[in-house]
C-alpha cells in the first residue's frame, strides 16, 4: 500500500511538472505554427522596438576552438556594452583571452613564436603571456581597446530592424548572428 501511494505521488509529481513546462501555452514565440509545442518556455523574447530598451551596461561572451598545424587554439571574447540612450551613445570594452596548446615536439616553436606582452598593430593591448611547461600552453590575454561612439539615427535604425531580442524581464538581450559575430550572442544585463 505504501508503494502504491508513493508511485501515485511521484506521478502526479511528473504529470504537474510536465504539464508546467509543456502544456501551459506561451505565444511569445510568436510562431502560431508550432504545433502547440512550447519552444521558449519563460523568457517572452521580443523585438527591441526602441533604444531606450538597451540603455544601460550588458555583458556577453563567445568561445570558439580550432587546430591549425597542430596547435589547438581556444579563443573566449568577454564583452560590455554600455548604452545611454539619453546621448545615443556606445561604449564597447572587449577582453580576449586566447590558449596556444600544443604537443611536446611542437613545444619550442610554439614558445619562440608566441605573442608578446605591449602594444599590438592592430591597436590592441596583450596584457600577459603565460607559459604551461606542463601542458604545453600558452595563455595569452588581450584588451582592446575601449571604443565610444555617438550613434546616428540610421545606425539605431539598423540596430532595432536587425532582429535583436530582449526577454520579458529586460535582463536578457538576443543579438542575431552577423551582427557582432557569426553566432547568436547573449548579452545580460549587469546592475552595476
Amino acid at each position: 500500500m505504501i508503494k502504491k501511494s508513493l508511485l501515485l505521488g511521484l506521478m502526479v509529481v511528473v504529470l504537474a511538472f510536465g504539464m508546467t513546462v509543456v502544456g501551459c501555452e506561451d505565444d511569445s514565440s510568436g510562431d502560431d505554427n508550432d504545433g502547440g509545442v512550447v519552444v521558449d518556455v519563460g523568457e517572452g523574447w521580443t523585438n527591441v522596438t526602441s533604444f531606450a530598451q538597451l540603455d544601460g551596461r550588458w555583458t556577453g561572451s563567445e568561445s570558439k576552438t580550432d587546430t591549425q598545424k597542430g596547435i589547438t587554439i581556444e579563443q573566449t571574447v568577454n564583452m560590455t556594452f554600455t548604452f545611454k540612450a539619453s546621448e545615443k551613445k556606445v561604449t564597447i570594452d572587449t577582453i580576449l583571452w586566447v590558449s596556444y596548446s600544443c604537443s611536446a615536439s611542437d613545444w619550442d616553436a610554439l614558445k619562440q613564436n608566441a605573442p608578446k606582452t605591449g602594444k599590438q598593430e592592430d591597436g590592441s593591448s596583450i596584457f600577459s603571456v603565460i607559459p604551461f611547461e606542463d601542458t604545453h600552453t600558452i595563455f595569452v590575454t588581450y584588451n582592446v581597446e575601449t571604443k565610444t561612439e555617438t550613434l546616428k539615427d540610421e545606425d539605431i535604425a539598423d540596430m532595432l530592424s536587425s532582429g535583436m531580442q530582449i526577454n520579458k524581464n529586460g535582463t536578457k538581450v538576443k543579438v542575431p548572428a552577423d551582427q557582432i559575430s557569426d553566432s547568436e550572442i547573449i548579452l545580460y544585463k549587469s546592475i552595476i
